[in-house]
């Protein structure tokens, strides 16, 4: 039906109305098409707002990964809440975390939803209304969230969790600034909809922990733009060349004026200082911090102490002690090459995280 109306019309008594359909399929048609292509780059501008928001709250590696899943999996109507208040994320990422049992959705979760975290948790008092952990409960694992706290705290398992045999629960809990905790509760009273009441007994640290290694190691840092095949400059004869606008856009998003835009990459040599699984802290022998309106995103490479490369994309940020020293956040990093930088720094002496 829609291709006969296609078909040019043939002389004759219908031949105006036959014409003015036919237009009106084309208007129609590239309606739509514009349409659907609006529709397309406002998801991708929502889902980029997201991810760096996401980044701005040192969310990397797996939890990244699982991050932008997450968000593609969602509908428009619920991106486009998420872009309105960043506090709507809060329960679409609980019931994921529910589907997902296990650490990188609790730490995921816990850096997007759930604000005023401590830096440490040494009892009671450092637990937050509305944060999750992981409980196991005979070999399987589920998620539950804290649902209120006063002379004793009530946390909620979800209906499909069978009931806790006996008056202890093992659980994990994580917290952003120092990583995650080995919890056992004292369970004084159960209720029939999955929720019991109980006290803290103890707290260790887990495995994840985040822990740091001095390491003086050179290495390299330079601008990244995807897909390009431009070659890096160094940090002076990048400065006397001036050939990018003052204004320049976040990377690969220039326009072609008359050709293709040249944009060179900045690079120079750095010297590390000491580095844990998700930042390190490096000096500079010049100021780089005017070239972050050249490049948003940064990849830092490293030859660890025990010869493996190390390379991970991120962003820097002055440190307030000492001469041109910067603070590395890593966001994108392979998780095998953090497993490996794990290694390393538990074998060189490490210390809890302490960036500055």
């Amino acid at each position: 039906m829609f291709l006969d109306i296609l078909v040019w019309p043939e002389a004759g008594t219908l031949s105006f109305i036959g014409a003015f359909l036919f237009i009106g399929a084309l208007l129609l048609t590239f309606a739509l098409f514009r349409y659907a292509a609006y529709k397309r780059k406002r998801r991708e501008e929502t889902i980029d707002i997201l991810m760096h928001h996401a980044y701005d709250r040192h969310v990397a590696g797996k939890e990244i990964q699982r991050f932008r899943v997450f968000l593609n999996a969602m509908e428009d109507k619920h991106l486009e809440d998420f872009r309105q208040a960043f506090s709507h994320l809060r329960k679409p990422l609980f019931i994921y975390a529910r589907h997902h049992p296990d650490k990188d959705s609790v730490r995921l979760y816990q850096k997007l939803a759930v604000d005023g975290l401590g830096s440490t948790m040494d009892g009671l008092k450092d637990v937050h209304r509305g944060e999750i952990g992981l409980a196991e409960i005979d070999s399987a694992r589920y998620i539950f969230y804290v649902a209120d706290i006063g002379e004793q705290l009530e946390i909620a398992l979800p209906s499909s969790a069978p009931r806790v045999q006996g008056n202890l629960l093992r659980a994990y809990m994580y917290r952003p600034q120092s990583g995650g905790y080995k919890v056992m509760f004292t369970i004084d009273r159960k209720s029939t909809n999955g929720h019991y009441f109980g006290q803290i007994t103890s707290i260790e640290e887990a495995e994840d922990r985040h822990r740091m290694a001095f390491m003086e190691i050179d290495g390299k840092i330079r601008g990244f733009i995807p897909e390009t095949g431009m070659e890096p400059v160094g940090g002076e004869e990048f400065a006397s060349q001036d050939r990018l606008p003052t204004n320049a856009g976040p990377a690969g998003s220039g326009k072609e004026t008359g050709g293709e835009e040249k944009r060179e990459i900045f690079e120079c040599n750095v010297y590390l200082e000491k580095i844990s699984d998700r930042a390190a802290v490096f000096r500079a022998d010049l100021d780089i911090m005017s070239y972050n309106r050249y490049h948003h995103l940064w990849e830092l490479r490293l030859t660890l102490l025990n010869g493996v490369e190390f390379m991970s994309r991120g962003t820097f940020s002055p440190l307030p002690q000492g001469y041109h020293r910067y603070l590395f956040r890593f966001l994108e990093t392979d998780p095998a090459m953090i497993d490996e930088l794990k290694k390393e720094i538990e074998a060189n002496q490490p210390f809890p995280e302490r960036m500055n």
